[in-house]
């Protein structure tokens, strides 16, 4: 799907089916749900947080309804926070989810098209780059887009190209765009970032399908470095950086 489909995607979710509670929806609706939050946060707070109050500017890549905009800013101690979605009606769920917070400016945009007006000292996305076609652009203008010294927290989709094959499934046409964690990190390389480093986000342990199962691995596996077994076990990682 390309840019203009995944955003019709999204303004549809967030108008019609979803209206002003995509968050509710996405996140804590179902068991199975709220152990993606759960799991999600203890990464980000694990991995990237860790007790560090994060300061200056901060940029936020396809915040959806701001459900980890809300944990970065009462985590930190931001003079300004800048959210780009490509959906406006998810957007707008955003401002209204953040209504206590008046420091946010929030822009409607493909990320690619995007021109920042400022450099950031962090930078933030969830689930975002699996739909963005160039992913040596992104993380380019990501680079370009931070001061000496910026950090950033990316999390993106896993692809599982070895379950599929074994289930004989393939993947919905909105993830066709997932990028394996090695040449992902290999690109953050590329480009210039350093302290490049990969984590576990979202774990599920295949055949059991057991929402305990997969908290109990992933308080087990999320805070080392992405390895095999993470890796495989995986339905999404993060990559860290810095510049």
């Amino acid at each position: 799907m390309d840019t203009q489909q995944i955003q019709k995607k999204y303004d549809n979710l967030a108008k019609n089916k979803y209206v002003e509670n995509y968050e509710y929806h996405r996140w804590f609706k179902s068991s199975p749900a709220k152990t993606g939050y759960i799991m999600t946060l203890k990464a980000i707070k694990g991995h990237f947080l860790n007790g560090k109050k994060f300061k200056g500017s901060y940029f936020e890549l396809g915040p959806g309804a701001g459900t980890w905009t809300r944990v970065m800013h009462e985590n930190s101690e931001f003079d300004s926070l800048k959210l780009v979605d490509v959906s406006e009606n998810m957007l707008e769920q955003a401002k209204n989810n953040l209504k206590d917070f008046n420091d946010i400016d929030y822009t409607v945009s493909n990320f690619l098209d995007y021109i920042p007006n400022k450099k950031y000292d962090v930078f933030f996305s969830s689930r975002v780059l699996e739909y963005i076609p160039d992913k040596q652009e992104a993380v380019k203008k990501i680079f370009d887009m931070l001061n000496n010294n910026g950090e950033g927290y990316l999390i993106t989709k896993t692809p599982k190209d070895f379950i599929n094959k074994l289930l004989k499934r393939k993947n919905s046409r909105m993830h066709q765009g997932q990028v394996k964690a090695c040449r992902l990190k290999c690109i953050f390389k590329e480009v210039g970032f350093r302290e490049v480093t990969e984590y576990p986000v979202t774990i599920s342990v295949p055949v059991f399908k057991s929402n305990i199962i997969n908290r109990l691995v992933h308080f087990i596996l999320y805070r080392l470095p992405l390895n095999k077994l993470s890796g495989f076990l995986s339905e999404s990682y993060a990559i860290k950086f810095k510049k």
